[in-house]
């Protein structure tokens, strides 16, 4: 059922929207280890993030590789937090271009970084499955039992793709994080890990 409505997105992209708009990002399958678990309420309210296309990773790159060998002229010369917000930062026509998109949708962003080339906004399924052209869906990793909401493709306007990298989450499925081994003492108390020992000043 998932996937008959993968095939049926695929052919809205492609009939509904035509060329005037891209599938920014589709995968085929959900990983191995994650279950389809429900249809997500409409209602619920999702937090998505928009990394903005940079202004410069080439050169950003380039500078930094010249700064990282001896070689170099320009070796040892790190870049400060303005100078690197110079390069990522997004141009004017982009940050305009996404911010008109969002705003034809009603929906305001907030900057999540100085340079601003991630924003973020706040949605609920419904409004995101309508403007992404996507299909949100609760799916449940088996091992652990998290739920999260993903779809497995979505769509933007093709004027806007260029300036967008990514939407997130979307299509990227996160495992969670296994927790390092804990140990309990027979009185049931966690032992803490000794410090080591300080070393001995010789004469």
């Amino acid at each position: 059922m998932l996937f008959s409505r993968l095939w049926a997105f695929s052919f809205a992209a492609a009939v509904v929207y035509g060329r005037k708009s891209v599938v920014l990002d589709r995968r085929n399958s959900i990983p191995i280890d994650f279950v389809h678990s429900d249809v997500t309420p409409a209602e619920q309210r999702l937090n998505l993030r928009i990394n903005l296309a940079q202004r410069d990773l080439p050169g950003l790159e380039t500078v930094l590789n010249a700064a990282s060998f001896p070689d170099s002229s320009l070796y040892g010369q790190w870049l400060s937090k303005e100078q690197v917000g110079s390069f990522v930062r997004p141009t004017e026509e982009t940050t305009s271009a996404v911010a008109q998109w969002l705003a034809a949708h009603g929906i305001a962003s907030t900057p999540l970084t100085h340079a601003g080339d991630w924003v973020s906004f706040t949605v609920p399924v419904s409004k995101a499955n309508e403007m992404l052209n996507a299909d949100f869906n609760i799916f449940t990793h088996v091992p652990s039992g998290k739920q999260s909401i993903r779809t497995l493709a979505y769509v933007v306007p093709a004027e806007l793709a260029p300036h967008i990298n990514l939407i997130a989450p979307t299509t990227s499925f996160s495992r969670p994080m296994r927790a390092g081994p804990m140990f309990t003492a027979s009185n049931g108390v966690v032992p803490t890990p000794e410090a080591p020992p300080r070393p001995v000043a010789t004469l």
